[in-house]
């Protein structure tokens, strides 16, 4: 018998191509239209291929599952690469084929693998299978998944009852799937029409309802099971997550941590499909045990077998046990194309592609060629349509504008009260707001505008916003997340706009509209009055500062042209190996402690610039450093950001090439910080033991750098996919950098921090995230803006298959900017001062250490 937990066939060469680039999978569809036709396409071809007009269940299995699908009446078997529109599966322990065939008298489909926000795919493609069950009429959705257990209550091998999901890729799942899903409301039978429009904004938490986990429950102790029900976290990994992350999660009331199944089970759910999720715990998640389990792909795999004989006997009992509707029928009558081809699939942020459709806009209110500097009233799209039928004002410095019809933005409702109704039919100036919602944005030197204040509550009739994006409401969980920390209003609208007027230098204000619970409208009278505001304070850009930031003179002794591929990495990290040789110690600056540190007297030896082909001009120096005893460091001048227009992972491309370039095996990596609770002067120290990921995102995201190309002999592989973060910051190296701050007389502080987008806006809000997600167990004291993707890149470094013992850790200075780049000011150039020799004794202790 064929071992189908580890027999997974070699790639095909079309396969091949797709998992070496799956971002270029498709690119062809770009409209709502290609959305539905894509998704038909497939439909129809499996149809006809299986020669069934119906199946009654679909079942996506998660890792190390897939070998249960081969167990069915009547197997046939369907590679995924035949599949029209069908993405490949890439990661371990996934299959890349669906098996269809009978289980207690029922047509039955099985995949054997999934797609996650890791592999790289567009994020349409997490629902694909989902939707395709539904288009296959599917009354019931199953889908498993391998895990991390957070309760102590759970050991591996369980498995739970998926009851809820909480969000943490901070992308939101459906987007580029709601035209299409708000589409079909329109288009199928009535029956199907009402209730599609009836739970279109209903909670994400309505995915899992409380009579099919009771159900489920049920069928678990026919076959002598008692199972757990419980909220599932999906991450993007690929790199485990956090202590600091799973207790800010478990504080949320999370009981497992993954990466997968509730965006397929959402998008099913919308489609009228019921779902059920069972995620099966395959290791207990970071900082839950004493720290002797072993985080790893390999490991999980193993550990997804303990799992299979009670998954099977559960899924097979509910098959047979679930009530059937015989008269269920997916259709839909004829399409209009005209309608479908208006909705254009969302990408991410682009500030040009913002602009011009912005000045688009205006310029189409035909009163001259108004610059971007004129009065203008966004409003989301039920907003506008509301108050904007009424009242039809324009004049020659204000323009209402209808946020949905600016490209990329997608707007959906109001905003609601997060714990009661005492802001309900309100309309509230927002005095400071949390975006959840990740994204990638160029950001240019904006330095000669004025630093913004630091945005908190001012007066008691201002408002703290909690933004989720995406079509339904938060679900319970993520809620929860919004009551913990003292919100007091939330809305599901893309409020990144915010962000990026605020970067862009942007004097303006908002107002939260919020709905009472029975859906009415707003009040009339509280827009008009803000209207008749709006027209005597007008906007403004801000002024030009006096200060600006100091260019460091580009001389350089080599240059190296790197992209984020195997051969190029390979062939800069040999270069700067010729160049300056191999070395223990790495250290990362942010870019404005660089210009401090090279203006002090330490001797420069050698100086690398690295051209980051993949961002056009970026370029980022590497130094080797001779320290007061003798000792050669390497520096690496900038920690980097995401930009809209490079892959995750080209931000981690100089740190890539260091790392296998100089052989190092200390890393300590020095952000700015901002401080949250316990304000510190600017140029404090902050010593980090943990992070958790607020916003940002993982920059392993993508093909894994094992898989894309044939390695040579000069190095070993990079690393495994998945990549253990428990000892990110290693105990010894963040103990001696306390010791050693002690030893200069600086004061400091410790603790985790947040890691946040990089056009996040520091303010208030963050503050009460910090006091309501803080625990016993963690404490979240300041946040910072980088830093943390090259320490992941050093973790993804350190897996069993590399030939070092890394170890990283992390120092920053407090700053006192907001958005803008740090003044290079007495405290904060002194701060810098300590700090280097604080760096430099740290590496000396340990290294003493190791010898």
């Amino acid at each position: 018998m064929v071992d189908h937990h580890h027999a997974i066939p070699e790639l095909s060469e079309r396969e091949r191509c797709i998992v070496e680039n799956p971002g270029g999978f498709c690119t062809e569809i770009q409209t709502t239209n290609d959305l539905f036709n894509s998704v038909m396409a497939a439909s129809n071809y499996l149809k006809k291929r299986l020669n069934t007009e119906r199946v009654d269940v679909g079942v996506i299995f998660g890792s190390g599952h897939l070998s249960l699908a081969y167990e069915v009446e009547n197997p046939q078997i369907v590679k995924y690469i035949e599949i029209p529109f069908f993405p490949v599966s890439t990661n371990l322990g996934h299959g890349r084929e669906l098996v269809y065939g009978q289980l207690h008298g029922r047509n039955v489909i099985l995949f054997t693998g999934r797609i996650h926000i890791f592999e790289g795919y567009r994020n349409y493609y997490l629902t694909f299978m989902g939707q395709l069950c539904a288009f296959l009429g599917c009354q019931l959705l199953i889908s498993t998944n391998s895990c991390g257990g957070i309760s102590n209550q759970l050991n591996v091998g369980d498995f739970v009852i998926m009851s809820d999901g909480l969000n943490c890729s901070y992308l939101p799942f459906l987007n580029g799937n709601i035209p299409l899903l708000n589409l079909l409301a329109n288009i199928y039978d009535k029956k199907f029409s009402l209730k599609q429009h009836e739970n279109y904004f209903k909670s994400g938490s309505f995915v899992y309802t409380p009579e099919l986990i009771e159900f489920a429950r049920q069928c678990g102790k026919e076959v002598g099971l008692e199972l757990m029900d419980g909220c599932y976290s999906v991450w993007p990994l690929p790199n485990f997550e956090t202590a600091a992350e799973i207790q800010f999660t478990k504080e949320i009331g999370s009981l497992v941590s993954g990466a997968s199944t509730v965006p397929e089970q959402m998008a099913a759910t919308m489609l009228g499909v019921k779902c059920l999720g069972f995620a099966a715990v395959t290791n207990p998640a970071t900082g839950t045990t004493d720290g002797s389990w072993v985080h790893d792909g390999e490991h999980n795999l193993i550990a997804a077998k303990k799992c299979l004989q009670g998954l099977r006997k559960t899924i097979w009992k509910v098959i047979e046990k679930f009530e059937f509707d015989q008269e269920h029928r997916f259709t839909h009558n004829h399409l209009d194309q005209s309608f479908l081809q208006l909705a254009k699939v969302p990408k991410q942020l682009d500030k040009e592609q913002v602009i011009n459709g912005l000045m688009a806009k205006i310029q189409s209110y035909k009163v001259g060629h108004p610059n971007i500097d004129r009065v203008l009233w966004f409003m989301s799209e039920s907003l506008y349509n509301q108050y904007m039928s009424q009242n039809i004002k324009q004049v020659k410095d204000l323009y209402f504008i209808n946020l949905n019809s600016v490209q990329p933005f997608r707007t959906r409702s109001q905003t609601l009260s997060v714990k009661d109704s005492s802001f309900d039919s309100q309309v509230s100036e927002v005095g400071t707001y949390f975006n959840k919602r990740f994204y990638k944005f160029t950001d240019e030197n904006l330095d000669h505008l004025e630093d913004i204040p630091y945005q908190q509550i001012n007066n008691l009739h201002q408002v703290t916003l909690f933004g989720f994006e995406g079509p339904m409401y938060p679900t319970k969980t993520e809620l929860n997340q919004a009551i913990l920390t003292d919100f007091d209003v939330y809305t599901i609208t893309n409020i990144s706009f915010m962000d990026l007027a605020l970067n862009m230098g942007f004097d303006s204000k908002t107002f939260a509209c919020t709905n009472d619970q029975s859906d009415q409208k707003v009040l009339q009278n509280s827009l008009d009055q803000i209207y008749s505001q709006t027209l005597q304070n007008q906007s403004r850009v801000h002024e030009k500062s006096h200060y600006m930031k100091k260019r460091v003179s580009p001389i350089f002794d080599f240059e190296i042209n790197v992209v984020h591929d195997w051969t190029s990495i390979n062939e800069a990290a040999l270069c700067l190996r010729e160049m300056i040789g191999t070395h223990d110690d790495v250290i990362v600056f942010d870019h404005e402690i660089t210009s401090v540190f090279k203006e002090s007297s330490y001797q420069i030896q050698k100086k690398v610039m690295l051209n980051l082909l993949d961002f056009g001009d970026k370029q980022v120096e590497v130094l080797l450093v001779k320290t007061p005893e003798g000792k050669s460091v390497v520096i690496i001048t900038d920690t980097m950001t995401y930009q809209s227009h490079v892959p995750y992972q080209s931000i981690i491309l100089p740190m890539r090439v260091v790392i296998l370039g100089t052989e190092a095996k200390n890393f300590i990596v020095c952000p700015k910080v901002w401080m949250l609770k316990d304000k510190q002067t600017t140029g404090s120290l902050y010593v980090v033991n943990d992070h958790a990921c607020l916003n940002a995102h993982s920059p392993g995201i993508g093909v894994n750098l094992n898989e894309q190309y044939k390695l040579d002999q000069t190095f070993t592989r990079y690393g495994a996919r998945f990549y253990d973060c428990s000892s990110t910051y290693d105990k010894d190296i963040t103990q001696t950098l306390k010791e050693q701050v002690k030893q200069s007389g600086q004061s400091y502080q410790d603790g985790a921090v947040f890691w946040i987008n990089n056009t996040s806006i520091p303010s208030q809000a963050f503050e009460q995230l910090a006091i309501g997600l803080s625990n016993q167990k963690v404490e979240f004291n300041a946040m910072v803006k980088s830093g943390v993707s090259e320490l992941l890149a050093v973790q993804h470094r350190k897996t069993k298959e590399s030939r070092f013992k890394l170890r990283s850790g992390m120092i920053g200075l407090v700053t006192d900017s907001v958005i803008r780049s740090q003044k290079l000011n007495d405290s904060f150039n002194l701060g810098c001062k300590t700090l280097f020799g604080v760096l430099f004794n740290t590496l000396k202790e340990i290294s003493r250490e190791r010898q």
